[in-house]
Order: C-alpha cells, then structure tokens, then sequence
C-alpha cells in the first residue's frame, strides 16, 4: 500500500508540476503548456504496453532499477536546466512512471477459486507460492490478495513453500523444480503471474505431476499464456486484468483535472478484473476461456 500511495502521488504531483515547470520556468502559453502534458500522457501510455513486455523478458527488479534511476536522472536535469531540456526531462518522468501497475485487488478471486476447486477436487491444500520480489507492492498485494481468498496467513501450515520467481519464465521453473525436490506433495500452486506460471507448468510437467491432481492458478491475462496454458488447461485459472482501461482512465482523469473539470486524480480505481477459466467451481464468478481469448493483450 506504500509503494502504491507514492506511485499514484509521484503521478499526480508531476503532471501538475508539467503545466507549472511549463509556464513559470520556459515561459509558454497556458495552451502550449496544455500541450506539454499531453506530451507526458502520451509517452506513459505507450510505455505501459513497453513496459509490460520488457517485464515478461527483464527481470522486474533490474527493470525497476533502471527506470529509478532514469527518473532521478530526469528530475536532476529538470532542476539544473531551467530552459526547455528540463521541461522535457520533466515530461519524460512519465516514462518512468509508467512500470508501476495499479493494484488490481480482484486477484483475490484467484485465491477464492484455488481453495474452491482443491475442496472440489478433495485435494488437501499444500501451497507452494511464487512471488515477485521483496519490496515490489503490486507483488506484494497480489500475495496478500491470494492468501485472503485462499483463507490462509503467511504462518499458516498448509503453506508449505515461497520463494521469488521474479516473474520470469526460467527462474519461475528453477524455483517450483526446487519446490518439488523437498514438497512432492504440492497440490495448490499460485504464480504472482503468467510467465512464472508457465515456469512452474514446465517444471511440473518434467517432474511427472498430475496436473489433474493440482490446481494452478496465475494473474495477468496475457495472450500466450491464454492460448498456451490455460486453454489447454496446465493453469486452471488467471485473474485477468485490462491495461487498456487503466491507460485509458488514467489519461482520462488526468486530462479532466488538467482542464479542471475534475479534481486531481487520488486513489485507486477499479478497471476491471476477471477469473478465466475452463473449470468454474461453484460459489465463484468467472469467464470461459473464448472470453480470455477474445480479450487477452500482449
């Protein structure tokens, strides 16, 4: 919650300031200043949809550490070129801000589904989690949501291992082979997303599992992972989330508070949230797969 009320400030706090450094410091138009935040809007748009595939090949926290220092860096020229390059130092701050996904806090529903479908299934729940990385909030939360919809604590006796895949596909399949090397009794899975989901299928698959005997849960919505695992089944439910709209509002707020139709924008808004799967249970809301297929991204 930390990360994610700096985040949402960060964003507010420099998209104001755009108009402002615009004005008061190169000496433009209120319209041309305008113009300049649209500038930002624009390069955070496009890069969330780059950020979200450097994520699926770059490891989130080297990710993360690169964009850190890019803002800085952005934030020392805007303070030190008082002239048109500090604006665009300012504007491409935006760049920067764009890695960190809002919290979709319907991915507890990933963990509704697990603890339904193993009591379906008569499985006992042995839970082997795949995490992000220490310290990154929308991993974090996306833990926390999955523990609440599971009815599980971090203490709890029926988790039985987590580590950090760091949603990599590789290190993903190096973690659950380790998993599995000392808990050959794993019968619930959950992947803090897709592409560490996929590591943990191939691993599961190499180690003989019977995935008919597990439930595998994952969050993000993406295409290959969709076609891929999903569909067939390997993962039996991901918690699709919708960056379009989260670009879209986002921009959209923005831009009603910057023409002052609308207060600056605070908080978290819901953009929607999914469960995808082939396998409903009942007592728990979600869509079929030609639904995830239909609407899936990347």
């Amino acid at each position: 919650m930390l990360a994610q009320f700096f985040n949402v400030a960060a964003q507010t706090c420099v998209w104001t300031f755009t108009i402002i450094y615009a004005q008061d410091v190169v000496g433009t138009t209120p319209a041309e200043a305008g113009w300049w935040l649209q500038a930002s809007l624009i390069i955070f748009l496009i890069s969330r949809f780059v950020m979200t595939y450097l994520l699926g090949i770059i490891k989130p926290t080297f990710l993360l550490l690169v964009m850190a220092v890019f803002g800085v860096v952005c934030c020392l020229v805007a303070m030190f070129s008082l002239n048109v390059v500090g604006l665009v130092a300012v504007v491409a701050i935006s760049a920067a801000l764009s890695l960190m996904f809002p919290t979709i806090y319907g991915v507890a529903l990933q963990g509704a589904y697990a603890a339904a479908k193993a009591a379906e299934l008569g499985l006992e729940p042995r839970v082997a989690m795949l995490n992000l990385a220490p310290g990154i909030g929308s991993g974090e939360q996306r833990r926390d949501g999955f523990l609440e919809g599971m009815g599980l604590r971090p203490d709890s006796p029926q988790l039985v291992a987590s580590t950090d895949s760091e949603g990599n596909r590789d290190l993903g399949k190096e973690q659950m082979a380790s998993i599995l090397a000392q808990h050959n009794d794993i019968t619930v899975v959950y992947t803090v997303n897709e592409q560490a989901g996929l590591g943990a299928v191939d691993a599961l698959k190499e180690a003989g599992a019977d995935l008919s005997r597990m439930v595998v849960v994952s969050i993000d919505g993406g295409c290959e992972a969709m076609r891929d695992a999903v569909r067939p089944g390997d993962i039996d439910a991901t918690a699709m989330q919708f960056p379009e709209n989260m670009a879209r509002e986002g921009v959209r707020s923005v831009a009603q508070a910057a023409r002052g139709e609308a207060a600056a924008p605070t908080g978290y808004l819901n953009t929607g949230t999914e469960l995808i799967t082939d396998a409903p249970t009942p007592g728990v809301v979600s869509r079929d797969v030609p639904y995830g297929i239909r609407n899936c991204w990347g």
